[in-house]
């Protein structure tokens, strides 16, 4: 059987010329990938899959960007989307780096993107499209927190907020796909455990907002693919929904669970073109 590291080592040589850049590829060279949990998880069809990767990479091997972050002098900023009901929702502008961006996407396809998502169970026909989740360095993590916790509710619920979970899923959307309108459920936090390889849960927090990160955009080649934020009161509300257009770079950032600012969203289809790449991250709190 093909190991985790040769498997991505065969995916990244088999990757699309054009959807990588060639310097993202090179700083990945020798990247070592390894499984750091298999659940079930489900198709786009909604068919039940046991035994889905959660990856983790060793640390050492990483670049720099992808273990500690990157050094950039663009500021993060923050700009509010106006819902009906007030329900929670805000793009922060200069969030991370192009560099950051085309790494995530290049080490994505590495490891290979499948139809299958590990621990997401969706009716048949809402997510069309390809997933691959895998765990970042918890320095990482801390750094894309530290450039934006002051944009972030610092409580929700009376609840303290905590930081970033370092479990990165992150989703592939080919011509025609689409994730159809849905909320996000909250998620416990996850990181590497002492084995360096491992995933764990972390006691004492979970998620109450998505942050979706742009991966690429109009400037690749992605013809559509906006995310559509709906007021709580759903579709059938007057209220027109607000289009958020992909910006490599910038973090959609909303309410999620079943809270009154909880935001119904979805992932619109993308057209003809590259695909488009995003990832979600979500911010926690006390439990």
């Amino acid at each position: 059987m093909q190991s985790p590291a040769a498997a991505a080592r065969d995916n990244a040589d088999a990757a699309c010329e054009g959807l990588v850049s060639p310097d993202a590829r090179e700083a990945l060279e020798g990247v070592k990938v390894r499984i750091a949990a298999q659940i079930t998880g489900s198709l786009p069809d909604g068919r039940s899959v046991p035994g889905v990767p959660v990856f983790s990479v060793a640390e050492e091997t990483l670049p720099q960007e992808l273990r500690f972050g990157a050094a950039t002098a663009e500021a993060a900023t923050r700009r509010d989307v106006a819902l009906v009901d007030d329900g929670l929702a805000f793009v922060v502008d200069g969030a991370f780096p192009a560099r950051v961006a085309d790494l995530l996407v290049a080490l994505t396809e590495a490891m290979g993107y499948e139809p299958a998502a590990p621990g997401i169970q969706t009716p048949p026909g809402m997510r069309m499209n390809k997933s691959v989740h895998f765990l970042v360095p918890d320095a990482f993590s801390q750094w894309l927190f530290g450039r934006m916790q002051h944009l972030l509710p610092q409580q929700l619920d009376g609840c303290k907020l905590l930081g970033f979970s370092s479990r990165l899923d992150c989703y592939k959307y080919d011509d025609g796909d689409r994730f159809r309108m849905h909320t996000d459920g909250q998620w416990p936090g996850y990181g590497i455990g002492k084995d360096g390889v491992s995933m764990i849960e972390w006691p004492g927090a979970i998620s109450k907002i998505s942050l979706l990160l742009y991966l690429n955009d109009e400037s690749d080649g992605v013809r559509g693919g906006a995310t559509r934020l709906y007021s709580t009161r759903g579709v059938g509300h007057t209220s027109r929904p607000v289009d958020v257009q992909p910006a490599k770079g910038s973090i959609l950032c909303f309410r999620h669970g079943y809270g009154e600012d909880s935001v119904l969203h979805e992932g619109l289809g993308v057209r003809k073109g590259a695909p488009k790449y995003v990832a979600r991250i979500n911010a926690l709190y006390e439990r």
